[in-house]
């Protein structure tokens, strides 16, 4: 399990949606085959950042390396789940939406809307890059 920091600055334990939102942070700003264990797991989208590419074509490539990562992220909570039990809310099932803007001093910002098996749809979002 992961940490956060809690409104009143106390670390707590994440739960529900925040655990996939995690998942998918950590997984996008993670270098494809930089765990030998899963060589499939994380994107380039950190290659990306600050190349000399026109924003609509990385910011295309970006969207496409976070659905990529939303599909491979289902998946693998698919295959855990009938190991242990993962709630309904925190299981990723579709892909509603993927945005990425580009801010100040190169940083990136990716926003995906997921359906979660519970039915719930949730924003996940990640931010990358420049002095974020």
């Amino acid at each position: 399990m992961d940490l956060t920091i809690s409104p009143r600055g106390t670390p707590v334990m994440v739960s529900g949606v925040d655990v996939s939102a995690q998942a998918f942070a950590k997984g996008l700003l993670t270098g494809t085959g930089s765990n030998p264990l899963a060589p499939n797991y994380g994107t380039r989208a950190r290659d990306l950042i600050g190349s000399k590419m026109l924003g609509n074509v990385m910011a295309g490539m970006l969207a496409q390396m976070a659905e990529t990562h939303l599909r491979y992220l289902a998946t693998q909570q698919s295959v855990r789940a009938t190991q242990i039990d993962i709630p309904p809310s925190e299981q990723i099932v579709g892909l509603k939406s993927i945005a990425v803007t580009f801010a100040a001093q190169g940083s990136m910002i990716v926003e995906a809307t997921v359906q979660t098996r519970s039915g719930d749809q949730a924003v996940l979002m990640t931010t990358g890059g420049g002095s974020v």
